[in-house]
């Protein structure tokens, strides 16, 4: 085989580029510091290099996460901190005004302390993180309470049963139950724990779907909605177009009230009188109309404001009627809500709603407030069992706010508004809490105008359960902020861990590449030598 010259040119400038290519490649890992530049260069880790990239942007996000639930948390205690420190004055100044030896004077300025302090805890109410409202859960742009101290908002309150397992056969006499509901207002405003008897029809249930029926017809039943059709609040001019006025009933608008029986003539001046001590006299007109629905007579009683007069509805406004004032099958409590809000079939504070969450059911009453509790109390084992609940099930709320710090990990990070200044002292010692702080302060208020010394230090216990549900609550909060410093020495330790395997995946071993930097260009080197010699002399050669 002939070997030409211009071959071995070739060649020769063939190998050179190559070696000038590999030291322009690890020039390009020196220079930048990595070894992957593209996904040709190796594959595999570039595919590994994007996935810790990943874990690194999601570690960094739960770093975020985790400081904003310490700052949480932080400010909550403070907060907390702050309102048991209003307390234990309140304490100090119930002790003193409770010893019978104060002047009028010295009992009227502890009284006007304890107004301010009163107005206190309803700015400690509202306390906010970075423009959020720490107690009003989900709804964190809005205040907990309003400046008198009355609820701006409620909590939605529920009670869920275990998985059941069907068939469910309930059987007479062990298919009863008492539900409690704490903090109703009698026709004087006084509070009282109502208990109703709430009875299952005995027979066997087959699904999920025949119980869930059965306990929400049974529930309202038992506490006087089956009394009422509906409750509406309607536009008395359907062509006057209007905005309709927050928690407040004007001229232009009346409620509906439909009976499921007709009511007697005598009824119109009682539930007059109700709506009398619900607004105030001469707010309000009553009047009641008889219709037939199908077969069946039934009475609409039409609730309107005088001209010129508003009906306040802040907190909700409670007519409650006995079995004997208007001749019905059960006691009807009937709770009317702002103007904004057309009850429609789910009727008043006494509705409850049975829903079903995959095997197991949910009883919720969206419209009770946060100073009342509603509670089943299950004395018969079987029947506890069946329904998958404990002897004594008290509603909570479910608004619990998470924040998501790793992989299948959340913290909860918010105590909520009736967890602190909703009912939580039991005053009857029947295992529901009744009270609320703004009870207590009401109650002591008004026992310092009257100068009942004997109730004020009365009002001494109940002070007491409020600040120890408050001690309680800070041990919760110290328990998450210790968890939440765990998840976070966690996070930093996975950070320093996903950066290793990083730099290991994708960093440029500096001292090897300076070293096979040196090799090639060694080579590079050399072949330049042997090119020289082996590329032929030209005329330029000759021309010394």
């Amino acid at each position: 085989m002939r070997v030409t010259n211009s071959m071995m040119v070739n060649r020769m400038m063939m190998n050179m580029n190559r070696n000038l290519s590999r030291m322009g490649r690890i020039y390009e890992d020196y220079s930048t510091g990595k070894k992957i530049h593209r996904p040709s260069d190796d594959p595999v880790l570039v595919a590994r290099s994007m996935k810790l990239h990943t874990d690194i942007a999601e570690n960094a996000q739960f770093k975020k996460n985790i400081n904003d639930v310490d700052s949480m948390l932080d400010k909550t205690e403070t907060s907390l901190t702050e309102l048991n420190s209003v307390l234990l004055r309140v304490r100090e100044l119930t002790v003193q005004a409770s010893n019978g030896v104060l002047t009028k004077e010295d009992t009227i300025n502890i009284k006007a302390e304890i107004d301010q302090l009163k107005e206190e805890i309803t700015k400690i109410s509202n306390d906010t993180y970075v423009g959020r409202h720490i107690y009003s859960g989900y709804k964190t742009d809005k205040p907990y309470m309003n400046e008198n101290g009355s609820y701006n908002l409620n909590m939605e309150k529920q009670i869920k049963t275990d998985n059941l397992r069907f068939p469910i056969d309930i059987k007479d006499p062990n298919n009863t139950f008492e539900m409690d509901i704490a903090g109703l207002k009698d026709e004087n405003g006084i509070k009282y724990t109502g208990k109703y008897q709430v009875e299952l029809e005995a027979k066997e249930y087959k699904n999920i779907e025949e119980i869930q029926q059965e306990l929400e017809k049974q529930l309202n039943s038992s506490i006087g909605s089956e009394g009422i059709t509906s409750i509406e609040i309607k536009q008395n001019d359907p062509l006057v177009s209007r905005k309709k006025e927050d928690n407040a009933l004007t001229e232009e608008e009346s409620v509906s009230i439909v009976f499921d029986k007709e009511l007697e003539a005598s009824s119109k001046d009682i539930i007059q009188d109700k709506v009398n001590k619900a607004f105030g006299d001469g707010k309000a007109t009553v009047s009641i109309a008889s219709r037939t629905v199908g077969s069946k007579t039934v009475s609409e009683v039409t609730i309107t404001p005088v001209a010129g007069e508003k009906l306040d509805l802040t907190g909700g406004k409670d007519l409650v009627f006995k079995s004997s004032e208007l001749n019905t099958d059960s006691d009807i409590n009937i709770r009317l809500m702002d103007s904004n809000t057309t009850i429609g079939d789910e009727k008043n504070n006494s509705y409850f709603k049975v829903d079903i969450d995959n095997n197991s059911l949910v009883i919720e009453n969206k419209y009770m407030q946060d100073d009342q509790k509603f509670a089943i109390r299950i004395d018969n084992k079987d029947l506890k069992d069946q329904l998958g609940l404990e002897k004594l099930n008290i509603c909570e709320s479910n608004e619990k706010v998470k924040y998501n710090v790793g992989i299948s990990t959340d913290l909860d990070v918010n105590v909520r508004g009736d967890q602190v200044f909703g009912a939580v002292v039991d005053t009857d010692n029947d295992g529901i809490g009744d009270k609320t702080i703004m009870d207590t302060m009401d109650d002591l208020i008004n026992n310092l105008e009257k100068g009942d010394t004997e109730k004020i230090s009365k009002i001494l216990d109940e002070v007491d359960g409020h600040r120890e549900n408050i001690s309680r609550l800070k041990s919760e909060i110290g328990a998450r902020s210790n968890t939440a410093e765990t998840i976070k020495n966690r996070i930093d330790q996975t950070e320093v861990n996903f950066t290793k395997l990083l730099s290991q995946t994708e960093d440029t071993d500096l001292g090897k590449a300076s070293m096979e930097f040196m090799n090639l260009k060694s080579v590079y080197d050399a072949s330049l030598n042997v090119g020289a010699r082996i590329i032929q002399q030209t005329l330029v050669d000759f021309i010394r």
